[in-house]
């Protein structure tokens, strides 16, 4: 099969090493061997698959299938490093130690770690595979961050992006030429071919030794030309990329994360202030971790109103404090996903939300039936790429099937809520899988609570079938 045919695949009949109980999609499976051939050309590899199709898991993979690799550098956004550090745990097959970079320390370990913003504070030594998750964000040769990835001496290089032009071509060439510079290295080569470039007058300037003027010209890359010819030469070489309507028969109808932010001291102290409340509203003891945790978890689920009314203020401050996090994470997925679902329980951080993305629509108690209809409609109708609605009012009744991507910036301790949340997308009419992602500040009583509510759904998803929702 040719390169560019293998770079949509979307079945593969080979096996790569996975660990007991967990297997790769056949898309997966596609993705792994294309970038294993990349490297044996010795070239890097994109891996450009669309939001939720599970690039993370590809990019293990390719860890776990080349035996060589035994010093890993992980770049990703700050949002999601505790993230890759917890599915780099589930999804290896050797022994690798995995740690997480500060902007103070980068431990030695096999695998390590780091956010873009904490890139350029280290020294990396020599690693056997560089993998940078949203390589987007090294679009600028002179910004700090791509100089830090360039300098990094590697033998293989993987990037990921569900968006790898995101607004010209022009962008993406520094880039390509990380990836391979032999093809791609030729920065004005490529902008003639690809960015239609032209020399634009922009002015007057003296000439040299003041004997008169002449025009002064700049270089416009802003533009695109032969796009045909540039996906056929990616996809022939460095790019796999398929979406999710290319893997919908192998995605589940849901696919839900629970992902742990990174705190700050001051975000540490309020989810202590939460654990205390907890431990004093279930009568505990210090901390709200002994022996009596678990039995405190089932009286919440249940629903222990006390509990709820004594947690609400500290969950509100919690919420409130993840904020800005949550906010870069939003931006991040609304430049990649175009349209996006997300959720809040208290009003305040549904105010704050609105805030931060005044163009979004807004759906929650206390607006008229009239006012949440047309919410609805304008979000349906594309007026609006973000709906922001609560958990309370907005999980029934209504349809949202225009996004695949929910986010909860705030959940509920009772599963059946979530899952109505989760329904206004996946229900009639939606043709993708849908993503749920869980933001959560790491260490909170949410992190631990939401991941047991998720695990309860998927519990009860399988013992019901779940299918299409009312």
């Amino acid at each position: 099969m040719l390169r560019a045919e293998l770079s949509r695949a979307t079945t593969h009949p080979g096996c790569f090493p996975v660990p007991d109980g967990l297997a790769y999609l056949p898309f997966q499976q596609a993705a792994i061997d294309y970038a294993l051939q990349c490297f044996d050309a010795g070239v890097g590899c994109l891996i450009g698959d669309e939001m939720g199709v599970g690039k993370s898991i590809e990019a293990i993979g390719v860890i776990n299938a080349r035996r060589d690799i035994y010093r890993v550098l992980v770049i990703s956004p700050f949002a999601a490093k505790l993230n890759w550090a917890r599915e780099l745990r589930k999804w290896l097959t050797r022994p690798l130690l995995v740690g997480v970079a500060d902007a103070k320390q980068a431990p030695d370990m096999d695998i390590t770690v780091v956010n873009w913003e904490n890139l350029h504070r280290h020294n990396w030594g020599q690693v056997d595979v560089v993998i940078a998750d949203e390589a987007h964000r090294a679009k600028n040769a002179h910004a700090r961050r791509s100089q830090a990835l360039y300098a990094i001496r590697t033998r293989y290089r993987l990037a990921l992006t569900g968006t790898p032009i995101r607004n010209r071509p022009a962008e993406f060439q520094p880039l390509l030429a990380w990836l391979d510079p032999r093809s791609w290295g030729d920065a004005w080569r490529y902008y003639r071919r690809y960015c239609a470039a032209y020399r634009q007058q922009i002015g007057w300037e003296r000439k040299p030794g003041g004997t008169g003027m002449r025009p002064r010209f700049v270089w416009d890359i802003s533009g695109a030309s032969n796009l045909d010819e540039l996906q056929h030469r990616l996809r022939s070489s460095i790019l796999i990329r398929r979406t999710k309507e290319q893997v919908l028969p192998a995605l589940p109808p849901k696919f839900r994360r629970v992902l742990e932010l990174p705190v700050d001291a001051q975000q540490r102290r309020v989810i202590v202030q939460e654990w205390q409340e907890l431990a004093q509203a279930l009568d505990l003891g210090q901390g709200g971790v002994d022996d009596g945790y678990h039995a405190a978890v089932e009286a919440l689920q249940q629903g222990d109103s006390a509990v709820f009314d004594s947690l609400s203020a500290v969950r509100q401050a919690v919420a409130l404090a993840k904020l800005p996090l949550a906010v870069a994470y939003i931006r991040d997925v609304l430049s990649a996903d175009h349209s996006v679902i997300v959720f809040a329980h208290h009003r305040a951080v549904e105010d704050a939300l609105h805030l931060a993305f005044p163009d979004a629509v807004l759906h929650r108690g206390g607006m008229t039936a009239l006012q949440q209809d047309r919410a609805v409609r304008a979000f349906q109708d594309g007026e609006s790429d973000l709906f922001i609605g609560s958990i309370q009012t907005s999980g029934e009744a209504i349809t949202l099937t225009r996004s695949a991507h929910v986010i909860f910036v705030e959940g509920s301790w009772v599963p059946g809520e979530i899952t109505q949340c989760e329904d206004r997308s996946h229900r009639y009419g939606q043709d993708r899988g849908v993503l749920i992602d869980h933001l959560v500040l790491e260490g909170s009583v949410d992190a631990v609570m939401l991941r047991r509510v998720v695990a309860k759904q998927e519990t009860l998803d399988r013992a019901l079938d779940a299918g299409g929702a009312a």
